[in-house]
């Protein structure tokens, strides 16, 4: 699963500096893990949020790593829509 952080926050009219920080926490079972900010995380995350926002992956999915990128390729994906190679071409 996929989430964006910047959907958990709003303001009543406007957002400003004083209003437009938040902290984020996540915790995941011990068989699934967090990809956040390129990083990849077991059992719990922090991090503060304010006018970025933040896709963050859930899950059991193996991310692919090269040394450029780290990208979570479904493996669910019918063949005939999959392209396993395109981590390498983010190299």
């Amino acid at each position: 699963m996929i989430i964006n952080s910047g959907r958990f926050f709003s303001c009543i009219e406007s957002c400003n500096a004083q209003n437009n920080n938040w902290k984020m926490s996540l915790t995941v079972p011990n068989d699934e893990h967090i990809v956040l900010d390129g990083e990849v995380l077991s059992e719990s995350a922090k991090w503060p949020n304010s006018d970025d926002e933040k896709a963050i992956y859930i899950g059991k999915q193996t991310p692919v790593e090269t040394a450029g990128t780290l990208s979570i390729v479904d493996q669910g994906l019918p063949e005939k829509y999959a392209c396993r190679s395109i981590p390498t071409y983010l190299d």
